[in-house]
This record gives C-alpha cells, structure tokens and sequence, in this order.
C-alpha cells in the first residue's frame, strides 16, 4: 500500500535536526512536506518516516517486547517455579515443548519427515534448505578447524557443559526428543550448531 493510500490525509512531518523539537507547526528548522512539493523531497519524507516506523517495530515491538521479554518470563519461571507449580507448564508451555524434537528443528530432517521433497514451488524449503546448507558449510569449515578429532570435542568441558545445559535446562532432560545431552562427535557439533544458527536468523 503506497503511504498516500495509508495517511487519509497527505503529511509527513521531518525532524530536519535531531537538537530540536519536533512540532506540528511549520518552521525554517521544522519542515513539513506535502505531495505537492518536489517529487524527490515527498518520496524522501515518506522514505524517512517508513524508516523510522520500522526501526521503531523491530527495534521495540517485536525484539523488546516479544523476545527479550519472553526470556525474562522464561528465565525467571526456571528459577522461581518447581515443576509441580500451576503456572509452570502454562507460563512454559510445557506440553508443546515435550512434543518438541530436535530433527523438527533441522531443516532437512523436518522437510523429509513432513513428505515435502517433491511438492512444487515450495519456497520455504528451497530457500531454506539453500541458508541451511550455506550456514552448514561455514559451521563445518570453522569447527573442523579447532575440533580436529572427536576426541577433541570429548575434551572440550565448556562445550560439554554448554550442550548438557541446553539439554538439562531448555528441553527438560527430555531422552525422547532427540536432543543431544552431549557432544561425541565433530558432526554432532556441527549439525547442532548448523540448527541453532539456522534458528536464530533464517527460521526466525
């Protein structure tokens, strides 16, 4: 929808310089601009004000207010709640999480699982299996590196205790989902890494 369309009536506001006032009032330091002044000036002003409105929704909305705040609520329910609490498995959701395993969140395994190989024009799994593949590469080539050998990612007691933690405290030492109390191997490292990175910037 073009912001003309949006407005009802057609105004953007600029705030010209960031050491004054924004006001309703035009001024030489408080510009308001209309469609009927230059093209360029009214598609910059509605470049700017689309701008700020999306940095203000991801910036607030959507990263403060739904992600930094459900880990508030869920780190603090982890410490404060025993699992017998009424409100643990409602604040915690936990029946979704037992159903949780970890091939649903790898990609390829999920993709096969569901019988969506061959479905036509299915752009989240061609998109996503590309990102998947192109962070797998990358994960392998640096862990490879530093993790040589498996016995070198049996050593490794920060990575250790940061795989049983995850297990322990974010998936309730749940054996049935699959998920990895530990680390044997470099490709167990690798594939887990690959779905934690995947997770946080292409599925999100």
């Amino acid at each position: 929808m073009d912001m003309d369309d949006a407005q009802g009536w057609h105004l953007v506001v600029l705030w010209r310089f960031p050491s004054r006032m924004l006001h309703q009032q035009p001024a030489e330091l408080n510009p308001i601009f209309l469609p009927s002044d230059l093209e360029t000036d009214w598609l910059l002003a509605k470049m700017f004000i689309r701008n700020a409105d999306s940095i203000d929704h991801q910036a607030v909305h959507h990263l403060m207010k739904t992600h930094f705040l459900s880990e508030v609520y869920t780190v603090a329910a982890l410490r404060s709640f025993s699992v017998i609490h009424p409100l643990y498995k409602m604040v915690l959701m936990a029946k979704a999480l037992s159903e949780t395993t970890y091939s649903s969140l790898c990609l390829p395994e999920n993709i096969t699982a569901r019988g969506l190989e061959s479905i036509p024009n299915f752009y989240y799994r061609d998109d996503g299996l590309k990102l998947w593949n192109i962070i797998n590469r990358f994960v392998k080539a640096v862990v490879e590196y530093y993790y040589p050998s498996d016995s070198e990612v049996r050593k490794d007691t920060e990575l250790q205790e940061w795989i049983s933690e995850i297990f322990t405290h974010g998936f309730l030492g749940n054996t049935a989902s699959g998920f990895p109390a530990s680390f044997h191997t470099v490709e167990e490292a690798i594939k887990f890494i690959t779905m934690l990175i995947f997770t946080v910037t292409g599925q999100q």
